[in-house]
């Protein structure tokens, strides 16, 4: 498996045993999800509010 990172992205992989004699690969992206998700007007952000509903809570002062 070849994984081309081009945007330079902290990637963590985590492998394990399948009980097979086999591999489970996963590549964790938790840290850019994060950001792009708080980020205005990133896709991630737009795709969260138009699909779940999510918004930006407003802070009462």
């Amino acid at each position: 498996m070849t994984v081309i990172n081009n945007a330079r992205a902290d990637v963590r992989t985590e492998e394990r045993d399948d009980g097979k004699g086999g591999r489970n690969v996963t590549f964790v992206l938790e840290e850019q999800v994060a950001s792009a998700i708080t980020r205005p007007g990133s896709a991630a952000n737009r795709a969260m509010r138009a699909n779940f509903g999510v918004g930006q809570r407003l802070v009462k002062r």
